[in-house]
C-alpha cells in the first residue's frame, strides 16, 4: 500500500508538470494575434468606391417625422457650424420681409440650378470629344487610332483595382479641368512609376520598399484628386438636391439663406482657382528616375500642398453647406 501512494504521488508531480509545459503563456498568444492582424491598404484614407457609393450625405437625418423639432427648442447645427443656433419665429413673416425672403431664395436655388448644369455640362463636353473620335481612350497596349485624335492610355489601374471604377476616373479628370494635355501627363507620370517593374539599385528589399511608397503616394495623389470633384458632385446631386431646396422657399431665415449662397459662390470659385493651380502643377512635372519620382510625389502630396488644400477645402466646405442647410430645414414650419 505503501508502494502504491508513492507510486501515485509521483505520478501526479509527472501530470502537473506535463500540464503547466504544454499550456501556451499570456504573452506569447497575444503576441501572435499582434504580428498576425493584416495590414490594409488605404486603411488610412478610406476605400473610394465606398465614398461613391454611400448615398445618404453623413449624419442626415432620414424617415417620416425626424425633422420635426418641438416648439420652442433651439436647433444645434452640426459640429462644422459651431456654436449657431436657430430658434423658431414667433410669428409670420410680414410682407416686406417675405418679398427679401423669396429673393434670397430664388437667388440661391437659381446659383444651384446653374452649377449643377456647368459640372454636368463640363462632363457632356469630353464625352462628346470621345463619341466624335476626338478623344480615344486606350485601356490596352496598342496605340491605335490615327495623328489627329488625342490618344489617352489609362494606368490607373496599376496603382489600385479601385480606378477601374469609371466613375473614380471622371472625377480624377474633372478635378482636372478636363483637360487633355494635364490628364495625359498625369497618365504618363503613373505609368512612368513602373510599379509593376520596379527597377533600381540595391536588393529585393529595399525594391519592395520603393515600391510601396510609389504605390502608396501614387493612391494619395489619384484618391485626392477623386475627392475634389466628389464633393462637387455629393454638393449638387446630394446636399442640394431639388427635393431638399424645395423646403427651404418657405424659411423665415432669409440672412441664412443669403449666407448659404455665399457659401456656394466661394464653394465653386476656389475649386476653380485649385483646378487651374493643379492643372499647372501636373503639367510642369519633369518625369525623372524612381528616386526623383518619389520625392515629387511626397511634395506634390504633402499636407501642405495644393491638392491636400483642395481635398480638403471641398470636403469641409460642402460639409458646412449640407449642415446649414439641414438646419434650416429643421425649423422651417415651426
Amino acid at each position: 500500500m505503501k508502494k502504491f501512494n508513492i507510486v501515485f504521488f509521483l505520478f501526479g508531480i509527472f501530470l502537473s508538470l506535463f500540464v503547466i509545459t504544454c499550456k501556451p503563456s499570456a504573452t506569447h498568444q497575444t503576441t501572435t494575434e499582434r504580428t498576425s492582424k493584416p495590414k490594409v491598404k488605404g486603411e488610412v484614407v478610406g476605400s473610394l468606391v465606398g465614398l461613391l457609393d454611400k448615398a445618404t450625405p453623413p449624419g442626415e437625418v432620414t424617415g417620416k417625422g425626424d425633422n420635426v423639432v418641438p416648439a420652442g427648442e433651439q436647433v444645434n447645427v452640426d459640429t462644422l457650424c459651431p456654436g449657431e443656433v436657430l430658434a423658431p419665429f414667433p410669428s409670420p413673416l410680414p410682407e416686406s420681409e417675405l418679398e427679401e425672403r423669396d429673393k434670397a431664395y430664388k437667388q440661391f436655388s437659381n446659383n444651384v440650378a446653374r452649377y449643377t448644369e456647368q459640372l454636368a455640362n463640363e462632363t457632356k463636353k469630353f464625352e462628346s470629344l470621345i463619341s466624335q473620335g476626338k478623344v480615344q481612350i486606350i485601356t490596352g497596349s496598342g496605340d491605335g487610332g490615327s495623328d489627329q485624335k488625342e490618344l489617352l492610355k489609362t494606368h490607373f489601374h496599376k496603382v489600385s483595382t479601385e480606378f477601374i471604377n469609371p466613375a473614380l476616373v471622371q472625377n480624377i479628370r474633372a478635378s482636372l479641368g478636363y483637360d487633355i494635355q494635364a490628364i495625359r501627363r498625369l497618365e504618363e507620370i503613373i505609368d512612368s512609376l513602373r510599379l509593376d517593374e520596379i527597377s533600381v539599385g540595391g536588393d529585393q528589399a529595399s525594391k519592395k520598399v520603393i515600391r510601396d511608397q510609389l504605390l502608396d503616394l501614387s493612391y494619395n495623389l489619384l484618391f485626392l484628386l477623386s475627392q475634389i470633384t466628389l464633393s462637387a458632385v455629393r454638393l449638387t446631386g446630394e446636399y442640394l438636391h431639388e427635393s431638399r431646396l424645395a423646403k427651404l422657399a418657405r424659411s423665415k431665415f432669409t440672412q441664412k439663406l443669403v449666407e448659404l449662397n455665399n457659401h456656394l459662390n466661394e464653394f465653386i470659385q476656389v475649386r476653380e482657382q485649385f483646378i487651374e493651380k493643379i492643372k499647372k502643377l501636373i503639367l510642369d512635372v519633369k518625369i525623372g528616375d524612381v528616386q526623383n519620382m518619389l520625392t515629387l510625389l511626397k511634395n506634390i502630396t504633402d499636407e501642405k500642398s495644393d491638392i491636400v488644400a483642395a481635398a480638403n477645402f471641398t470636403e469641409r466646405k460642402a460639409t458646412i453647406i449640407r449642415c446649414a442647410v439641414d438646419n434650416l430645414r429643421r425649423v422651417v414650419d415651426l
